[in-house]
């Protein structure tokens, strides 16, 4: 594990599922873990592309302050991950990263400096 895993970071994560109806059990996670957490439910518009087809998901949008990668793993993601059986996510961390959040946890596949 790299030192980088430890920096705390501002993080936004949203998550939608067509199993998730509201957002009160993800609250009550986050509150049982003491971790302090904004979160905003709303409703999302998932596509595909191949059919053009839509349908309507609840989401919540989480404001995590001042969390490590690790715990964001660890205490935050794997948890609901399991719990609500997400497949993905879309984590935000100003400046830094901005996509799936699968990217931003996996581990480097880089073996280290360039001899």
């Amino acid at each position: 594990m790299s030192n980088s895993d430890y920096n705390r970071y501002d993080i936004e994560l949203s998550v939608s599922s067509a199993k998730l109806h509201h957002c009160d059990d993800i609250i009550k996670h986050m509150c049982h873990s003491g971790i302090m957490t904004s979160v905003t439910q709303n409703t999302t518009v998932i596509c595909n592309h191949d059919t053009h087809v839509c349908w309507l998901e609840t989401g919540c949008r989480l404001l995590i302050p001042n969390i490590s990668k690790h715990s964001l793993q660890h205490l935050v993601w794997d948890p609901l991950q399991k719990s609500f059986h997400f497949h993905c996510a879309h984590v935000h961390v100003n400046g830094i990263y901005s996509g799936c959040i699968l990217d931003y946890l996996r581990t480097s596949s880089c073996t280290g400096p360039l001899q």
